[in-house]
């Protein structure tokens, strides 16, 4: 079985990728392939070829891309493949990805655009996928864990116990993956000072790199960077406050079929 990690971006996808990698483990028949992503990242392209054996496989693979890919489409309904799926009101996605990434205008605008069109990629999808296909709000999830994690589950057919749920909650809660991103940011901390110590010129183009997302500083078994959670502990609503009046008109006026379509008030 090959499951697709397939999150809308800086909505809670890393942190439904643990939830399902932690029910996975709960199995013991798991395997991590982790990213899935593409042209910006060619070496962990995974190849059709490659994605259709995970797919016939007794073992559950794992992988994490933003992107569709085109074999959940036209293999879905066969059973081999699961995805997991969540989205957040794209006002937050937008400020999260200005927060983290820097992007303003219309780099920010077509950051969340592209987003935007995955979803109605996968809710096509979601028509003919049934049970194989888990559907989750980020607001939801991320209040209930617990239900998050048994839909995860449910959708994956693993039977998995009610301590064992409980602890992967608890595992993968917003406050437990804001003390692992503030861990990684201490890290940073110290291999920038160390740096600086032999080379304040290479110390400084280090940290720039970390910053604009050239070189990831993360936990290496929930893959969470040091700024992945904010000092909001991905409140929602901070959109009011990190978007400028222009970025959030432009986005209700060009994705206002969107807000409706997903549940979202404006």
């Amino acid at each position: 079985m090959l499951i697709f990690c397939n999150g809308m971006r800086r909505s809670g996808s890393t942190y439904q990728y643990n939830l399902t990698r932690l029910v996975v483990d709960e199995t013991g028949k798991g395997q991590i392939n982790a990213y899935q992503g593409p042209p910006i990242h060619p070496a962990r392209t995974w190849p059709p070829e490659q994605l259709i054996e995970w797919i016939e496989d007794d073992l559950r693979h794992i992988v994490k891309p933003h992107e569709v890919h085109p074999l959940v489409a036209e293999r879905i309904a066969d059973g081999g493949i699961r995805v997991v799926y969540i989205h957040r009101d794209i006002r937050d996605v937008a400020a999260s990805v200005k927060r983290v990434r820097g992007l303003r205008g219309p780099a920010l605008i077509d950051r969340v655009t592209n987003a935007v069109e995955a979803y109605y990629e996968l809710s096509a999808i979601r028509e003919k996928a049934g049970d194989y296909l888990l559907w989750q709000r980020y607001e939801e999830a991320t209040r209930d864990p617990v239900l998050a994690a048994r839909q995860v589950a449910d959708t994956l057919s693993i039977d998995v116990d009610e301590d064992a749920i409980q602890r992967i909650a608890a595992e993968c809660s917003v406050d437990a993956s804001k003390e692992r991103c503030d861990a990684q940011h201490r890290n940073v901390i110290a291999v920038f000072n160390e740096l600086r110590r032999d080379d304040v010129a290479a110390a400084r183009a280090w940290l720039g790199q970390v910053q604009r997302g050239e070189r990831i500083v993360q936990d290496p078994e929930f893959l969470l960077p040091h700024n992945h959670v904010s000092k909001e502990k991905g409140a929602s609503g901070v959109w009011k406050d990190v978007l400028s009046a222009e970025e959030a008109n432009t986005l209700v006026d060009l994705h206002h079929d969107w807000f409706a379509h997903a549940g979202y008030s404006l």
